[in-house]
């Protein structure tokens, strides 16, 4: 790291220790547009909520869902190999603090990541006083890593995964970004592109660890749930969007409208990225005069339900084995870069992904190389892609091999390899 902060880094530091002040008020007005948990918005401030436990303590960071199955897994690992060791797992979106609470391992407890203002930095990192900190993919927030460093807390970047305009970005600002990689004693990344792109960047020399979502199991399902729904469903044939975001749905719901002119009965699962929309989806679908019905509302798929809003958190591994065909949201508009289709290759369904996936491009460039998903860009591409499919099942569980087939190489190795990155780091056994 370099010994003199960059004047950016200065400047940065500075102007968010003036807009301090003002942070109690932003969230609490987050906290009333559902953004935040009211109860808890103390942890943003790096006001701990509860006690830190006596012991070595590893902190884990991710940003949102994606990154929050993987500090799960590195949990797992770790707490296998140390079993004297404590966890901590921030997230800064209600939706992940859900799923770290739903599925919190032994000795691993989560608070809400602070924002980055050097007071409360500085609170965090002394009321937890980390020996450990893993940050995970490209969560970056350099008032945290400063803090972090100066309490001499070992640092390390798991599954990094930048895209082409990230890392343009930092190419623009090297001295800066010298100085914010310097931080990592380790850095392992995800993809070729990631770590080409880091090694003229970082005084730390990347290492590439392949992407450790490979080594995710696929989300479980509860039976009798499963059972239920399929019995409801019966015959119909239907299709599944998974992690829609808001600008995607009439875009999606059009695709299906364009289906039910040859198959009346088709069934649409929309499950959004984030399950408060639920109530959002069911409003755009009244205004549309679609018959629609939430998870949230009912467990059951009647026979004149059109669209089925899977607006349940935890609830994928239901609507993955549910439908063999599969749209993965988050890539119909520029502003979104594609969400992680590996979970949904687990299930031997046919995936189509919309153009914008620049934040997955390495996957999705693989998979179709293999013929294992399928582009469509628009309502009219969508609704033919899924129609071409369903007319031809050969077809469909080809493609579905091939994505099962790609989504189970390389997960073991990506777990080793960051293991052996990771685990130098820790401190030595007492």
């Amino acid at each position: 790291m370099s010994a003199r902060p960059p004047f950016a880094f200065s400047l940065y530091r500075a102007v968010s220790w003036l807009l301090s002040p003002l942070l109690p008020l932003w969230l609490k007005w987050r906290a009333k547009t559902g953004k935040e948990d009211p109860a808890r918005l103390d942890e943003r401030l790096g006001r701990a909520s509860l006690p830190r436990p006596k012991g070595t303590l590893v902190w884990l960071h991710g940003a949102s869902v994606g990154e929050s199955k993987l500090a799960l897994i590195l949990v797992e690992a770790m707490a296998k190999a140390r079993p004297d060791l404590l966890f901590l797992i921030t997230t800064g979106t209600r939706t992940s603090a859900d799923l770290v609470r739903n599925a919190l391992p032994a000795k691993t407890c989560h608070q809400y990541c602070p924002i980055d203002t050097p007071g409360a930095a500085q609170r965090f990192i002394a009321q937890w006083r980390p020996a450990l900190g893993l940050f995970i993919e490209s969560e970056l927030w350099p008032n945290l890593l400063f803090e972090a460093r100066a309490a001499h807390t070992k640092l390390a970047l798991v599954n990094a995964r930048m895209n082409k305009k990230s890392l343009a970005r930092w190419q623009k600002h090297k001295y800066l970004a010298r100085f914010v990689f310097g931080h990592f004693a380790f850095i392992g990344a995800s993809d070729v592109q990631t770590l080409n792109g880091l090694e003229g960047l970082s005084p730390t020399l990347p290492v590439f660890c392949d992407n450790l979502k490979r080594a995710a199991l696929p989300p479980a399902a509860e039976g009798k749930t499963l059972e239920t729904l399929a019995k409801n469903i019966g015959e119909r044939p239907v299709w599944l969007a998974a992690s829609t975001h808001e600008g995607e749905d009439h875009i999606l719901l059009a695709a299906h409208g364009l289906l039910q002119k040859r198959w009346p009965d088709a069934l649409f699962i929309l499950a959004p990225r984030h399950p408060a929309r639920g109530a959002d989806i069911a409003a755009l679908c009244q205004g549309a005069h679609i018959k629609a019905d939430q998870r949230t509302k009912t467990l059951t798929i009647h026979k004149e339900t059109s669209v089925y809003i899977a607006d349940t958190l935890g609830e994928m591994g239901i609507w993955m084995r549910l439908c063999k065909t599969v749209f993965m949201g988050g890539s119909l508009l520029p502003s979104l870069g594609g969400h992680n289709p590996l979970e949904a290759a687990h299930f031997d369904n046919a995936l189509i992904c919309g153009p914008y996936r620049a934040s997955f491009a390495d996957i999705y460039d693989e998979m179709q190389n293999q013929n294992a998903c399928i582009n469509a860009r628009n309502a009219q591409e969508i609704a033919h892609t899924v129609e071409t499919l369903w007319d031809n099942p050969a077809r469909a569980a080809k493609m579905a091999k091939a994505a099962k087939t790609l989504a189970r190489q390389g997960g073991a190795q990506a777990l080793r390899t960051t293991m052996a990155g990771v685990t130098p780091l820790l401190p030595e056994v007492k």
